[in-house]
């Protein structure tokens, strides 16, 4: 999987969002966007408001607005074109973002038509655990397209 990261300035401890590109080319199916907290918000913001044609989104500890605009877009997509799935986790002790607000922003989402997965991870704070990203590896594997150097050679 190659992986290119593109740095916000710090605000507090989420600095960074990162978006995944695979395969050759840099088009639609082959990018995954990610963020934490308003990253993730961002990367929701990204791939369900300004660009749909992406493979993924996911986001950590995260949560839209009440009054997001990405409802508003999606109150309002073309329900024949498809949209990303989401992949989302929340720490269930998380003391600086309500696991409250995540789940509302995942409801909201699915009643929208968005598919995907949010997963409350138990005795976790506001954290990245090894088992967050062990889950994702294996979800971009499965969502993203192979590289051509991954593919076995037939001769």
């Amino acid at each position: 999987m190659r992986l290119i990261e593109k740095v916000l300035p710090p605000t507090g401890k989420h600095s960074a969002t990162v978006i995944f590109f695979h395969g050759s080319g840099d088009t639609g199916n082959n990018l995954v966007e990610w963020g934490s907290v308003w990253v993730g918000a961002l990367a929701m913001h990204t791939g369900y408001h300004l660009n749909t044609n992406l493979a993924g989104v996911f986001a950590l500890s995260s949560f839209l607005n009440r009054e997001s605009i990405v409802y508003e877009s999606l109150d309002h997509h073309d329900s024949s074109v498809p949209l990303p799935p989401l992949k989302m986790f929340h720490g269930e002790r998380d003391n600086l973002v309500p696991i409250e607000w995540a789940r509302r922003t995942f409801n909201e989402l699915k009643k929208r038509c968005i598919t995907g997965d949010f997963t409350s991870l138990p005795n976790t704070l506001h954290e990245l655990k090894k088992s967050e990203m062990l889950s994702i590896e294996k979800w971009l594997k499965e969502i993203l397209p192979p590289l051509e150097s991954d593919l076995n050679n037939k001769l």
